[in-house]
């Protein structure tokens, strides 16, 4: 294995990068690519380092680049690719502490000092994913 020189992380065979462009896309490159290609690139929002055979760094990545404006389609196209299922997602709640319920038809999402609608961060959506990613970008604007 070779360790990264910027983020200290061992190259597995399943390590790559990722970068969120400012135009939403979510862009894939090669472990074996030039981070200065793209780390201080104006059109990089965001990039990261990831393992391809760990579901929580995937997880984590496509929440993030949620919060940043990735094109919902490409969004779309990577939970489907990756199959991010509910069982992932339960697992993210329970490593962070957010609690889920139905409400209705729809999934919500809280932080685990939940009080009452009016004072605290709630987010909903279609898929347990989805309320997850809408409660982590309200959390973030707060």
């Amino acid at each position: 294995m070779k360790q990264d020189t910027i983020t200290g992380r061992n190259h597995g065979e399943n390590y790559c990068y990722y970068y969120l462009h400012t135009n939403g896309d979510l862009i894939h490159k090669s472990k074996h690519c030039d981070v200065s290609d793209f780390e201080e690139s104006s059109f990089v929002k965001k990039w990261w380092l990831i393992d391809l055979d760990d579901r929580v760094d995937i997880y984590n990545m496509l929440i993030h680049a949620s919060m940043l404006g990735i094109k919902k389609e490409r969004l779309k196209e990577l939970v489907n690719r990756w199959n991010i299922t509910d069982d992932d997602a339960t697992h993210y709640c329970k490593s962070t502490k957010l609690t889920f319920k139905m409400d209705g038809s729809a999934y919500c999402v809280h932080g685990d000092n939940f009080t009452n609608l009016e004072e605290c961060t709630i987010g909903f959506g279609n898929t347990l994913f989805e309320a997850i990613c809408e409660f982590m970008k309200l959390e973030v604007m707060k």
